[in-house]
């Protein structure tokens, strides 16, 4: 895993391959709770937080990370 951002309580983290591959839902969203992180979404590596029709979980947490 690489963080790819943490930021105001949201991270958002990319599960990295050995070799040149997709991992499908290879990016998650995270959020710090008092009991610690907590995943509140998983998507494709290649979504990105200004792609239309994000989840309100994705909104959120790419908000959080501004």
């Amino acid at each position: 895993m690489a963080v790819f951002a943490c930021r105001n309580g949201y991270a958002r983290l990319m599960a990295v391959a050995p070799q040149p591959a997709e991992i499908p839902d290879g990016q998650m969203f995270l959020h710090q709770e008092a009991k610690g992180w907590r995943v509140v979404a998983r998507t494709s590596a290649a979504t990105d937080c200004g792609d239309t029709g994000l989840n309100a979980a994705v909104q959120t947490a790419c908000a959080g990370l501004v």
